[in-house]
Parts: structure tokens; sequence; C-alpha cells
């Protein structure tokens, strides 16, 4: 609104510097004091504003600079976090591996404490018994020839193999040992799903295909319907079938179970996990590769699925055996492949090396569904068995009960054999009466001077007796 040119506005102004300061005074000359003030304030403004324009654009560059410099710091920092998870990730494996082994190491130090404890035990227990037989009588001089030779050798006889047999059972009874369903029951808190006899390993192991009229080709049956009945709750897709120590006949229990639920036509799907020392292959006469790790290099499941030979039923090997067993089915593609094979099947059963001596059943534990555990009769400790147990539960394991195998009296009677049963049976009757004959004939009264000379003189003939014995009598009722 200032109505003169900017040539008369200059002359109306006057700039000066204040002397030893950096101060400026600008005086504006005009009738109109309200006026002139506001010219001076108004050009004192629009000056500010200039120089403040002129010093920015002196810095845009520096800023643009800094600004690109702040742009690859920030990027490489993110580089550097994400090396420092990965890493932190690697450590946390470590550790966890590092956690088992010390825990392995502890359960084996005390085992080997309780297995000094028990011998001491049972050479305690066996310095007793000599100690308390003693000379009652020393033997005189006789006066005349002894008349009962043969009876005193019979007696004698007898009284060794009584000991023997004491001795036995004495052994037998100190082991501390899983033997029946109720032993299984007592330590875990949970009932068994399922008791098998013997396999032999004459029948290649798949006696639910080989003879599906024995009776452990029925007590599969029962234990793949038990399973069923156990999802009814918390459904199971995906089932890991591990076992305390190793030859405890977790493969045979997967390879027949897997046939028996098949031949009841579910989809189901039997894996070779055990990247240690699978065995899975050889039982249903397969290749060992592609299979188990093939798929999860390629991401690829279904491709390397094998049959087995049964209708429903297939089969995924191990595949190439790799150096670092733990660190591939701990990886997120293990999961992603379970995922994938259960959409399409009924179940998936999961063999894997044992729980103690390594830590891959601890890992496949919190990727599935549930954990069946098999025990060996006569032969998983039962320290053992809980050591396995609670190394499952912490590794977040949905235990769903316990198998039984190798029982050698089942508590189940069956309605229908086949005819090698029936054999197995006969042979092992012949068998038995031929050792109660033979046991007849040496203590017989009219035997005869050789008979007694070798009831004297080969003391093996009566162990061999004991222990054949010892054996039939835990087949007969």
């Amino acid at each position: 609104g200032v109505d003169m040119s900017p040539e008369i506005l200059a002359k109306r102004i006057r700039v000066v510097s204040v002397p030893e300061t950096q101060l400026l005074l600008l005086t504006v000359v005009d009738s109109d004091t309200s006026k002139a003030a506001l010219l001076a304030n108004t050009i004192a403004e629009e000056f500010i504003l200039q120089v403040k324009t002129l010093q920015a654009k002196s810095y845009d560059a520096s800023l643009a600079g800094l600004q690109d410099q702040m742009d690859n710091l920030g990027v490489l920092i993110e580089v550097t976090q994400t090396e420092i998870a990965e890493i932190t990730k690697e450590k946390v494996q470590v550790d966890v591996e590092l956690a088992n082994l010390e825990g392995l190491l502890a359960v084996d130090r005390r085992d080997y404490e309780q297995l000094q404890a028990d011998y001491e035990q049972v050479r305690l227990t066996v310095e007793k018994a000599w100690d308390s037989i003693v000379v009652a009588e020393p033997a005189p001089l006789p006066e005349r020839p002894i008349q009962n030779r043969k009876q005193y050798v019979a007696i004698a006889a007898i009284i060794g193999a009584v000991i023997a047999l004491g001795i036995i059972f004495l052994l037998e009874y100190l082991k501390d040992v899983v033997r029946t369903p109720e032993d299984a029951s007592q330590i875990l808190g949970m009932g068994t799903l399922g008791s098998i006899g013997h396999i032999r390993e004459a029948n290649n192991g798949l006696i639910v295909v080989n003879k599906t009229n024995s009776p452990v080709s029925e007590a599969f049956r029962v234990l793949a319907n038990n399973i069923r009945f156990a999802g009814l709750n918390r459904p199971l897709k995906t089932v890991l079938v591990t076992s305390p120590h190793a030859q405890e006949g977790k493969t045979l229990i997967v390879g027949n179970l897997a046939a028996a639920l098949a031949q009841r036509g579910f989809k189901v799907v039997a894996i070779d996990a055990d990247l240690r020392l699978p065995r899975l292959h050889e039982l249903y006469a397969l290749d060992q590769g592609p299979g188990l790790t093939n798929s999860l290099l390629n991401g690829k499941g279904n491709e390397n699925l094998k049959e087995a030979g049964v209708e429903g039923l297939k089969v995924l090997t191990s595949g190439d055996l790799p150096p670092n067993p733990a660190d591939v089915v701990a990886s997120p593609r293990m999961q992603k492949l379970l995922e994938v094979l259960a959409k399409g099947t009924d179940l998936v059963l999961i063999d894997c090396p044992p729980v103690l001596p390594v830590a891959d059943a601890a890992i496949l534990a919190s990727l599935v569904d549930g954990v069946i555990l098999v025990l060996m009769a006569d032969k998983s400790r039962r320290k053992d068995v809980r050591d396995a147990a609670e190394s499952l539960r912490r590794s977040g394991g949905h235990l769903v009960g316990v198998v039984l195998n190798d029982v050698p009296s089942p508590s189940y009677t069956y309605y229908r054999y086949s005819n090698d049963e029936q054999e197995e049976e006969k042979t092992q009757m012949l068998s038995w009466e031929k050792l109660l004959a033979r046991v007849k004939q040496l203590l017989r009264p009219d035997r005869g001077e050789g008979d007694s000379k070798e009831l004297a003189t080969h003391p093996g003939l009566w162990r061999r007796s004991i222990i054949k014995a010892t054996q039939l009598f835990k087949k007969q009722p």
C-alpha cells in the first residue's frame, strides 16, 4: 500500500552499522510517524527473510550429503541387526544342545552309580548265600563201604539245582526293569495303549501283513483302535513314536501299526525321521532314497512318498543321511512338511531316534500332536522310562501313552491262531516233555552205573537243563 516508487523510498531510508557491534541501524524518514515505523519494521523483516534464505542455500548440499549418510547407516544397521538375530538363534540352539548333552551326562553318571550299587548288593547277597553253608560234622573215617552212593548223588544234584534256581530267581527279582503293563502304568501314571508279543525276525518284522491271524497282529489292531480313541478329546494327526534307548522295537511298532491302520481303511503316512540309523525302508523292502532329507531340501513332500504294498499306506524313507540330524529335524521346513502331509491323510506316524542318547526326539516332540513311548519288557529300566517321559514333557511334547513290546505272556486270549503259532506251541510242549523224561530217567531208582557216572561227572548237563527249564517255564501257563 505504499504510494511511492522504490527510488523515492530509497532516499528516505538510511542504514548504518553501529560501531564495535554486529548491529545495523535502520532509519526511515516520513512526515507520518506511524507510516515510518511500519516501513522500518517491514523492511527489517524482509531483510531477515532474505538473509535466512541465502544462508539456507549454502547448506543444502551439506544437508543432502548428511541425509545420504544417514540412509546408508540405516541400511547397515538393519543388516547388522539381522546378522545379530541369526547368530543369537544359532547360539540358542547350541545352548539347547549343550544342555541336553549335560543332562545325558548326568543321567549316565547316575545310572553308573546305580549299577555299582546293584552290583555290590548282588555280590554281598551271593557271598551271604555261600557263607550260610557250613560243615555241620567233619567226615569220619568210614568203617564199611557206602551202600547208598546213588541216592546221595541224586540228593546232592537236586540241592545244587535248587540253589542255582534260587540264585537265578534272585537276580531276576533284583533287575529294575519294566515287566508288565501294570509296571509301565505305575511309573508314568497312565494306561498302556497296547501290549505286543515277540516278533520273530524270520517274519521280516511286518507280521500284520505276513500273518494277519496271529496273536501279535491282533494286538496291533487293538493298538490301532486305542490310538484312534486316544484322539477323541485332542485330535491326533501327527504322532511321534520313540523309545528311551535303542533296540526296543520302535521301528517294528511304527511299521506294523501303520499297516494295521491302513488295513482298517485309514490313509496313513509312515515317516522315517531316524536320520542316524534308519530301518523303516528295510522293514518295507524299499529303497532308502530319495526320502525325507530330499523333501526338506526341495520343499516337496508328496513326490518322494513310496507305496508300501498295503492300500492306503505310503512311506517316506529317510533319504540321504545328513551330518547334523538334529539341525535338520529342527528346521522350519520340517514343521511345514508335517503340515502338508497331515492335510491329505488321516494319520502321520513318525519313527525317530531314541530319547535319551540324542536330542532329535525332544525336538520333534514339540512339532507333533502326540508322542507314543515304546518300552521293551524285561529290558527297559524304570529310571530310563521316567527320564524319557520327563524329557518329552519338558520339550513341549504331549505323551499319549505307552506301548509295551516283546511281552512274554500277554494278558489277553486269542480265538484264532495261525499254523505257525500252533506248530511253535507243539514244539515247545515236546521239548518240555523230553526234558521231564530225561530228568525222570536220571533220577529213577533202577538206573545203571553208567547213568550214575554221567550224573556225577557232567554238571554241565544239569546247568543246561536248568536254563532250558527256566526258558520253558516263562512260556507255559
